[in-house]
């Protein structure tokens, strides 16, 4: 797997989610305000390994540019980085704590554009961005 695209010239936020219905999973989304980037950065995984079961690792939990963390599969070599999201570090930590005996969240891409979210889907087979998460690890 490839390490990642460079973010840099484009912005993107997390937004967390808990559906008020208990039996949907959480989810985690990238939200981009390029339609190119949403719809192209890691399509691959999509595309070629979406029935894997994927973890997120967050890692700068701190960092005073954003949020960063990895996206992988133990069955897949090597791992896809998000660097510097926009985040509120309150609901992430909320979100963690709320969601702590969860074992399945949805990842997304979406786009933000005429004040409403859209999941995108990858340019070249138009499969919808979602993939299964089963882990969320917190590096300190």
């Amino acid at each position: 797997m490839k390490d990642g695209w460079d973010m840099e010239g484009f912005s993107t936020e997390l937004l967390l989610k808990i559906p008020k219905e208990k039996e949907k999973p959480p989810v985690i989304a990238v939200v981009f305000t390029r339609v190119k980037e949403a719809c192209e950065w890691n399509q691959d995984l999509i595309n070629e390994h979406s029935t894997l079961p994927f973890f997120i690792k967050f890692n700068q939990y701190t960092s005073s540019k954003g949020l960063s963390f990895e996206l992988g599969s133990e069955k897949l070599s090597g791992k896809r980085f998000y660097k510097d999201l926009k985040y509120d570090k309150v609901k992430l930590e909320n979100f963690l704590y709320l969601t702590r005996s969860r074992n399945k969240f949805i990842f997304t891409h979406l786009l933000y554009d005429f004040e409403q979210y859209f999941v995108v889907s990858t340019l070249d087979k138009y499969k919808r961005f979602e993939l299964t998460i089963e882990r969320l690890y917190l590096a300190q």
